[in-house]
């Protein structure tokens, strides 16, 4: 295809006015929104698809001319339940009374397919997910939320998304905007808060991942290649009893809360960590380790005290 960026009328120097370089064969953009069963269902987002080509060597691929199809979908909210509705300028949703709502996420998908094989990435990122009308002593949000897929179809050597070098280029950039490296296969995260029917506060960020990994093992100079689970939680904190925990009054019970403030009565649990690796190499040796720590608190029972931190370290190899 032509590239109509470089291209201008005979005789002048005007740009026929086509942003379209000579690797996009299509190119579809727009904001969308729907709405379904009287707001059961509403949503809105720009979206934008494009098939091309693409030229250069992402990790241990080389791509030349590859057949390229890429769907992105930017700042999309979606509503399901009771009460919905989109609005009138079709761009935004409004929450309705009972279900679940989705804010600022952003969809990013690419597939590549050459002669022998194909490469798929899949990003979502989400700003807020909540659930509405529950009841008022009970509440569940997710925050700062993100999936990450990288596959191939045969093999496994899967392309390096993130770090991709264009063809006649030096500078490594995201490709489509995919921020997956070579050895990430699945990756799920975010922020998590949860209360139930005010007796139980729960907050904590957490990541879960599954990738391939290089390590040296005690008492051996090579490195092994491994498939790894690795699970991670971050200023994790609960309180069970009666009261509010919340001192700040943020709807979130957190490690700088003192949830004796406001009279609570119960077990707290605050800035509790995890961090927990699976390994298992080709020939069957599986490692595991874990580390977690946290602080644990007895709140207003003056019967008796009971507080402290724990630490836990586990590493094996069999």
């Amino acid at each position: 295809p032509l590239n109509w960026n470089n291209l201008t009328i005979d005789g002048t120097s005007d740009p026929f006015g086509l942003d379209l370089s000579g690797s996009i064969t299509l190119l579809v953009e727009g904001t969308l929104g729907i709405e379904i069963a009287d707001g059961f269902v509403a949503a809105s987002g720009t979206f934008s698809l494009a098939q091309q080509t693409v030229s250069g060597t992402g990790g241990a691929v080389t791509l030349t001319d590859a057949q390229a199809f890429s769907l992105s979908i930017t700042g999309a909210s979606l509503w399901v339940g009771l009460g919905g509705s989109l609005a009138s300028n079709h761009q935004t949703v409004n929450n309705g009374t009972v279900g679940f709502g989705v804010s600022n996420a952003n969809i990013t998908f690419a597939s590549i397919k050459t002669a022998t094989n194909t490469y798929t990435g899949l990003q979502i990122s989400i700003g807020g997910a909540t659930l509405v009308g529950i009841d008022d002593t009970s509440t569940f949000s997710v925050l700062n939320a993100f999936v990450r897929v990288n596959r191939v179809q045969t093999g496994t050597a899967k392309l390096d998304w993130k770090n991709f070098v264009l063809a006649g280029g030096s500078t490594p950039s995201p490709l489509f905007g995919l921020n997956l490296d070579a050895t990430t296969d699945l990756s799920v995260g975010g922020s998590i808060a949860v209360r139930i029917r005010d007796f139980v506060w729960a907050s904590a960020s957490f990541a879960i991942t599954q990738q391939t990994l290089n390590i040296i093992p005690v008492g051996l100079t090579d490195a092994v290649s491994v498939q790894t689970l690795q699970i991670g939680l971050d200023n994790g904190n609960l309180f069970a009893g009666v009261g509010n925990p919340d001192e700040d009054g943020d709807g979130v019970f957190e490690s700088t809360d003192d949830p004796e403030a406001n009279g609570a009565m119960g077990v707290a649990f605050q800035g509790v960590s995890l961090g927990l690796l699976s390994a298992t190499a080709a020939n069957g040796t599986k490692y595991f380790a874990i580390k977690a720590r946290g602080s644990v608190d007895l709140v207003g029972i003056d019967v008796f005290d009971l507080t402290g931190t724990l630490e836990v370290q586990i590493n094996t190899a069999k």
